[in-house]
């Protein structure tokens, strides 16, 4: 019912309840995952990225933070609904990509989060049948972006 009542509110007013609607889209998606119901979870999830997106072209230091949080969610939801390894690495790798941005800012606090996600990239990897990129991944310089 609260996503109904954003996405309604989203429509009359996009500025204001769109980040929300978002919000609690990403909250459904999460608490369908840990349901075990993926293809809601992922729904939701996909709809969340959508959203974001959008909004991360008008205020991407706002946005782009829960963009990656929200890519990350959709990788790992994909990778758990069995035999989508390989169509999850695209959000892995786009959460990943905009880690290292944030990275070259603050890495002290952003270099966890890239960490995480290129732990998770490698899982992707090795679960798609690459092992050796993974591996390579594993090895490689990572954050700091193939120097």
């Amino acid at each position: 019912e609260n996503v109904s009542v954003y996405r309604r509110l989203a429509n009359e007013n996009a500025s204001t309840y769109r980040p929300r609607l978002a919000a609690s889209l990403h909250i459904v998606g999460t608490l369908s995952s840990m349901s075990g119901r993926g293809d809601e979870a992922f729904a939701a999830l996909r709809e969340t990225q959508m959203i974001y997106e959008t909004l991360s072209e008008d205020d991407p230091s706002e946005y782009l933070p829960m963009l990656a949080i929200v890519l990350q969610h959709l990788a790992t939801q994909l990778s758990a609904l069995g035999h989508r390894h390989e169509e999850a690495l695209s959000p892995a790798r786009e959460a990943a990509r905009i880690q290292r941005e944030f990275v070259k800012v603050n890495p002290e606090e952003h270099l966890p989060r890239l960490a995480a996600l290129l732990r998770l990239e490698g899982v992707l990897l090795s679960q798609a049948g690459w092992p050796g990129r993974a591996r390579r991944l594993r090895r490689g310089p990572g954050w700091a972006g193939g120097r």
